[in-house]
C-alpha cells in the first residue's frame, strides 16, 4: 500500500507516495466536511485490510477555534 504525503524538499514535486505495511494503519481521520461518498468508499477499502482500524471525523468547534476528533461508528 501507499500513502500520499506532501514532499517538504524544495526541489521536489508537491506530493509523493510512501510505501507502508498495511498492518501499520491503525486510524483514519476524515477532514471536516468530507463528502459522505468518500467516507463510505475509504472506510470500505480500509476494512478489507483485515486489521482493526479506528475511524474519526474532525469537527470544527467554531466557538473555541479548534478541531476535535469524533469516533465514527461503523
Amino acid at each position: 500500500m501507499e500513502i500520499l504525503t506532501k514532499d517538504a524538499r524544495p526541489e521536489a514535486e508537491l506530493f509523493l507516495d510512501l510505501a507502508f505495511d498495511p498492518i501499520e494503519l491503525v486510524a483514519i481521520y476524515f477532514r471536516c466536511r468530507v463528502f459522505e461518498k468518500s467516507k463510505v468508499e475509504i472506510t470500505a477499502i480500509a476494512k478489507t485490510i483485515g486489521t482493526p482500524i479506528s475511524f474519526f471525523e474532525m469537527r470544527d468547534e467554531r466557538i473555541r477555534f479548534k478541531l476535535t476528533s469524533v469516533p465514527m461508528h461503523s
